[in-house]
């Protein structure tokens, strides 16, 4: 609705923060993270839940104003990102070992994965083959508008887009600033 604003916190307390946009107070902080926050969403629509996301291995669905759902979903390795669906009934949670688990929030289940580690394209240095394996995980995910693909990127050189329903994947785009940015690390 554009009446709060919340964040996740990376040391310490890994608290969620939850602030009203039009005074700038702090509403609540909500706990249950045992490591850094990595992602925060708000569900499509006004709806008050809020997702987070973090590197103890868990996607957990709150209700930011009323009883806290508080619901967690527990992954096999510390996620990275997530989004929305934009019709709310999905949530994509991108994790280390490099796959993208969609979940439906309201029966609690996943749906579906994506093996991208193939995908996102980490490279080898030239000078010598140390550095990351091809392979990876994605940093950040993004639905489209329609909801309809997925958008999937790393520190490697691609975008990867995927068709979200049928979990496969459509295209995989080389970006030249990526690409730059990943051979100054390197080297």
């Amino acid at each position: 609705s554009g009446d709060v604003i919340a964040a996740g916190s990376g040391g310490g307390s890994f608290l969620i923060y939850v602030w009203a946009v039009r005074t700038g107070k702090l509403l609540d902080s909500l706990s249950g993270h045992t490591a850094p926050i990595v992602g925060v969403r708000f569900a499509p629509h006004g709806h008050p839940y809020l997702a987070s996301t973090s590197w103890d291995k868990s996607l957990r669905l709150w209700d930011v104003f009323g009883t806290a759902v508080n619901e967690s979903f527990a992954h096999l390795h510390d996620a990275t990102a997530l989004d929305y669906k934009p019709d709310g009934k999905e949530i994509a949670v991108a994790t280390l070992d490099g796959a993208v688990t969609f979940w439906d929030p309201e029966a609690g289940q996943a749906r579906g994965t994506i093996d991208g580690k193939r995908h996102v394209g980490m490279r080898r240095t030239a000078a010598d083959g140390q550095g990351l394996p091809e392979g990876g995980h994605f940093q950040c995910v993004a639905y489209s508008a329609n909801g309809e693909t997925l958008y999937a990127a790393g520190l490697g050189p691609y975008l990867c887009i995927y068709d979200s329903v049928r979990r496969v994947l459509l295209r995989r785009v080389e970006m030249t600033a990526a690409k730059r940015l990943w051979n100054a690390i390197a080297d």
